[in-house]
């Protein structure tokens, strides 16, 4: 079925058919990466079948699922089973959700050499600096500044509205014995 085109099923760039758009978006993905895979493998220990199934250099197979009908009582009650065998037999996964970013979720399978600075380690590494950490220790200090300033503000407007609240019923209590 993978590499024969069948009704329903959407042809990838290496030639292999799969049953959504997510699945194409993945296997193009391994294909453009030059990582081998198999598509709709058995999983062991079961009748349940994968999406993907990629041959990792440290941690052998791991199966890719694309979770792309969540919401459906059925399809969710399978999701959940299959997430229980995974766990049960430690086979390695990588669950892909409907709307994430799959080169993401797939960057630790790629070889070194492949992988792309994310956003986030340009980020984490634009603030590994001596100047950064000093300005992040001050902010730091300022903030539990302003954490005790507020909290004696909060002290003081507590205070003063406790005493208005007793002169408002001074008043009051002195309006009504006249």
């Amino acid at each position: 079925m993978p590499r024969r085109k069948s009704a329903g099923y959407i042809r990838c760039k290496d030639g292999h058919y799969v049953k959504s758009k997510m699945e194409k978006a993945v296997d193009d993905f391994l294909y453009k990466y030059g990582i081998p895979h198999k598509v709709y493998p058995k999983i062991p220990h079961s009748d349940f079948v994968a999406d993907f199934k990629v041959q990792h250099p440290r941690l052998g197979d791991i199966y890719i699922e694309v979770w792309g009908l969540e919401g459906r009582i059925d399809y969710d009650q399978r999701m959940r089973e299959k997430k229980k065998h995974y766990k049960k037999y430690a086979l390695h996964y990588i669950g892909i959700h409907k709307g994430e970013n799959i080169q993401k979720k797939l960057s630790k399978i790629l070889p070194p050499e492949k992988r792309r600075i994310t956003d986030f380690d340009v980020f984490k590494r634009a603030t590994e600096d001596e100047r950064i950490r000093e300005l992040d220790l001050e902010i730091e200090k300022l903030e539990k500044e302003i954490d005790k300033i507020q909290k004696r503000i909060s002290e003081l407007t507590h205070e003063r509205n406790k005493i208005i609240s007793e002169n408002v019923n001074k008043i009051i209590a002195g309006k009504r014995s006249r």
